[in-house]
């Protein structure tokens, strides 16, 4: 993956999270089915996983322990893909937690290292 293919992945994730946890707050943990595709839980996606986790009322840490065997599996050694995973594990986590949707993006761009952090993260939003 190339650092830009990771700022992409990791700016649709970043977005991915905020609405999904957003939704949560504002409509339970059970409206979040609807964004479940059960194909790409059967491929181990990790956001899918870990949602459905979290929606069928799984301890906090079994899903997380469910996210590290996956690291460990799948991202072996620190790069773009760890990265990623672990900004999804934390968001996940958060809104299990039922973190506020500003707290989770602060949690999450918290994971990825400063010189790596996508434009979404550096350019003030206009009000």
């Amino acid at each position: 993956m190339t650092q830009e293919q990771f700022a992409l992945t990791y700016e649709t994730v970043y977005l991915t999270i905020q609405q999904l946890a957003e939704a949560a707050r504002r409509e339970g943990l059970l409206s979040l089915e609807a964004f479940l595709d059960k194909k790409r839980i059967l491929e181990r996606d990790p956001l899918h996983v870990g949602l459905q986790l979290v929606i069928d009322g799984t301890d906090g840490e079994i899903v997380r322990t469910v996210y590290d065997n996956l690291m460990e599996a799948d991202c072996p050694s620190y790069g773009y893909e760890r990265i990623i995973l672990k900004v999804i594990k934390t968001g996940v986590l958060s809104i299990q937690a039922g973190d506020n949707p500003r707290i989770i993006g602060v949690l999450m761009d918290s994971v990825c290292p400063r010189d790596m952090r996508p434009k979404i993260l550096t350019t003030p939003k206009e009000e």
